[in-house]
């Protein structure tokens, strides 16, 4: 169960900015490997039940699509020209585009990561945006680890689709 606060309190989650934020928060948890079982987005916080699975060594053509996803197309492409650059270097090419691969495959199925790509994305996408100038954040996110029944699965689940409505939020 990953949460995290706006910082001061503020409550700046509009429905638009909510729908980016739930895009942002699917194409993450697709790059990183995390499945989704439950979220709820607030206008000062959020919740995310999510399952980590053990991590898999991934194809290249894994990495490349989760990449896509995550960064877009213009970035796969500079990716994809980066590679051939390296591959084409006969010595060391090969080696060196592994590496870097590598580097992005290390990134993934990470909690951490996750949470941080999250938060720093929309972050700067609202800075953007608005022209605010800092972190939205209060703080590091909280985790709870939930173990993987059920009936805790169900009631964490439970908890975080309620939040909107013991926030007296809802009609």
């Amino acid at each position: 169960h990953l949460m995290s606060r706006i910082a001061h309190q503020v409550f700046f989650m509009t429905d638009e900015v909510r729908d980016d934020f739930l895009e942002m928060i699917r194409r993450t948890a697709d790059f990183c490997g995390i499945k989704l079982i439950a979220w709820c987005i607030m206008m000062n916080h959020f919740h995310i039940l999510a399952y980590l699975p053990t991590p898999v060594t991934l194809s290249e053509e894994e990495i490349l699509r989760r990449y896509g996803v995550l960064k877009g197309r213009a970035k796969l492409e500079s990716l994809l020209k980066e590679l051939a650059s390296m591959r084409a270097h006969e010595e060391i090419g090969e080696a060196t585009a592994q590496a870097r691969l590598k580097a992005i495959a290390d990134s993934m199925y990470k909690v951490s990561v996750f949470m941080k790509i999250l938060k720093q994305w929309l972050t700067q996408e609202y800075n953007s945006r608005y022209t605010h100038k800092g972190t939205l954040w209060e703080g590091v996110y909280k985790d709870v680890l939930v173990q993987n029944t059920p009936t805790e699965l169900e009631k964490r689940a439970g908890y975080i689709h309620l939040n909107p409505i013991r926030a007296a939020i809802c009609p």
